[in-house]
């Protein structure tokens, strides 16, 4: 009897709860250390960023390029070329096919260049819809030839149209606008917003070549003075 009221404290249920508790202070101490020094060390390399207003530290990499769009050219680029957009943007059309078509900028550099695509529908409330639809055709595989033939047919189509749009480019129809009608990528889109908006950037389109942000169409000639200064300046 006597072993059992003179149990040792750290076999006592009590005894286990503060031990148990204590190794979980320990383990956040540490974690919250090796994140303090992670992300110490990632500002001090430029990697990480503090907005001086929020104090917020962000990634501007992520900032700029976002984290789940789609993109063009090569993996390994030497200049990253980010396109805010709008589907229903005329120069947006123009500015796509001066970058992507059969003549565009990628074809000139395909080795040196990246295009990264991001959704700012600011031209009216079907833009929004059209961003959506490009991104449900994303999910199986068939992003950019989506972009392309809403691009191609802007101002010709309705709304209900779309899933017969998705349907020309290879994507199942059904799955498309149960996609559609669920808002699956809306967030996504949302995302994009906010980073423009933290970029100051609000028309379209807009174009972030490196560190440089350029608003409005430019054309191919224009690119390409661009570009060759940015590429000699590596």
């Amino acid at each position: 009897m006597s072993s059992f009221y003179h149990k040792k404290w750290y076999r006592k249920w009590w005894g286990i709860l503060i031990i148990i508790f204590s190794i979980l202070i320990i383990i956040t101490i540490i974690s919250s250390a090796i994140y303090f020094f992670n992300t110490k060390k990632a500002i001090e390399s430029g990697e990480l960023q503090i907005n001086p207003e929020t104090g917020e530290v962000f990634n501007p990499q992520e900032l700029r390029e976002g984290t789940s769009n789609y993109y063009l050219g090569t993996d390994n680029p030497e200049l990253t070329i980010v396109m805010f957009s709008d589907l229903n943007c005329p120069y947006c059309k123009k500015a796509f096919e001066v970058i992507t078509g059969k003549d565009g900028i990628l074809r000139e550099y395909p080795n040196k260049l990246k295009l990264v695509y991001r959704d700012l529908p600011v031209i009216d409330s079907d833009s929004i819809v059209l961003s959506e639809a490009a991104r449900c055709a994303g999910e199986q595989g068939k992003f950019w030839l989506m972009v392309d033939e809403l691009f191609k047919r802007q101002g010709d189509f309705e709304l209900n149209k779309l899933p017969d749009i998705a349907e020309s480019t290879g994507a199942n129809k059904i799955q498309f606008a149960a996609c559609i009608a669920e808002d699956r990528y809306l967030n996504a889109i949302r995302k994009d917003m906010k980073d423009a908006g933290t970029l100051d950037i609000e028309r379209t389109p807009t174009y972030l070549i490196d560190e440089y942000v350029m608003p409005g169409h430019m054309e191919k000639d224009q690119f390409k003075i661009i570009i060759e200064q940015l590429l000699e300046e590596k």
